[in-house]
């Protein structure tokens, strides 16, 4: 599993490589999940 962030934008990924989640917090470090996978 790795993390790449650019900006306040991060992309979260499984340990085979797919991309699992895009998160991002705002200025008052509020967090909101951009995109999920919904795969289990």
């Amino acid at each position: 599993m790795g993390i790449w962030k650019f900006g306040p934008i991060e992309f979260h990924f499984d340990t085979d490589g797919r991309l699992h989640l895009i998160y991002m917090e705002d200025e008052n470090c509020h967090p909101r999940v951009i995109a999920k996978d919904p795969a289990p």
